[in-house]
């Protein structure tokens, strides 16, 4: 995974130094396509819940209920992922974003007991907001160590701090 990375890196940088300006862009967003293909050819699973935290993100209630159930429908299928799976559609059956947000908190449970014994490659980021349901506090998980708050969208958009790596 890391050698083939690696080498994207190197021909989209050799490719950036030798090529016009308007190539260059279809040569960066190739390479940003092919890293999300990566993931999701990896663990469907990491995908579809990172889809849930991005919507989450984004305040979007609807996108957030279609992005559950597709996590629902990536999980559903293995017996000793039903808590996951359970609690996936409680975040889809939501009634409006608060109580997707507070649903998630479990989900977020399940998905990091799920991601510490899958054997996937995905390197991913466990984090928390202190601030999250009245000062107690809640986890997310990221592919990225940057922080963008589920539970507080662009309200506190950069409010947590990575707690660990899996």
């Amino acid at each position: 995974m890391k050698t083939k990375m690696n080498a994207l890196v190197i021909m989209v940088l050799c490719a950036a130094c030798g090529t016009p300006k308007q190539e260059n862009t279809v040569e960066e967003t190739a390479s940003v396509e092919v890293v999300s293909e990566t993931v999701k050819e990896q663990d469907e699973v990491v995908a579809a819940y990172i889809k849930v935290k991005d919507a989450l993100v984004a305040t979007d209630m609807e996108a957030t209920k279609a992005a559950a159930e597709s996590l629902h429908q990536a999980v559903m299928a293995d017996e000793s992922l039903k808590s996951l799976a359970d609690a996936t559609m409680v975040v889809a059956e939501g009634v409006d974003i608060k109580a997707q947000r507070a649903a998630f908190q479990n989900l977020t449970a399940e998905f990091i007991s799920y991601a510490k014994t899958s054997k996937s490659d995905v390197k991913l980021y466990v984090q928390f907001c202190p601030m999250a349901f009245d000062n107690t506090g809640a986890n997310w998980v990221s592919t990225s160590s940057e922080i963008r708050n589920p539970y507080f969208g662009d309200r506190m958009l950069k409010c947590g701090r990575v707690e660990e790596e899996i």
